[in-house]
This record gives C-alpha cells, structure tokens and sequence, in this order.
C-alpha cells in the first residue's frame, strides 16, 4: 500500500519542503530509485544509526539545525587551523 503524507513524520515533510526546488527534484530522484540503490553496507553502523534514529524520534536527542550545525563545523575548522 503506498505510503501518505498521514504516514511520514511531519517533520520530514517540513525539512523536505524548505528545499530548493532543485535539490527537492535531486531528493525526490533518489526516493524514487528505491532502496536497491543504497548498498546493504556494516551492519555496526546500520545498528547504530537506527538507534540514533530511535533516539531522535524519542525525544531522547535533538537535531541540530543548518545554523547550529555550520557554526560548530566553523568553530572545528577555526581549532584546527590553531
């Protein structure tokens, strides 16, 4: 059965409507090529990113937003260059 907008997190529909137009049709492209294009890859990493995932959707961590995120990458290269 196909999934509804009543179905996904409203919270992916925001994000995925504040795109560009450009990269909205790139996302929307790579949705469509289905999961047979993502390889299977470590089943470590996909362990922990489904519980980073379980945390995120618990409430349990928060993400950062596109701000929060650049200035601690900012901040990161500003120590490095140090």
């Amino acid at each position: 059965m196909p999934a509804t907008a009543a179905d996904l997190p409203q919270d992916l529909i925001d994000r995925g409507m504040r795109l560009p137009p450009d990269a909205r049709r790139k996302f929307a492209a790579l949705l469509l090529e289905g999961t047979d294009a993502i390889p299977a890859g470590d089943p470590e990493l996909k362990a922990m990113l489904t519980q980073r995932w379980n945390d995120y959707q618990s409430g349990k961590i928060k993400a950062l937003t596109l701000e929060e995120s650049d200035d601690r990458l900012q901040r990161l290269l500003e120590e490095l260059e140090q």
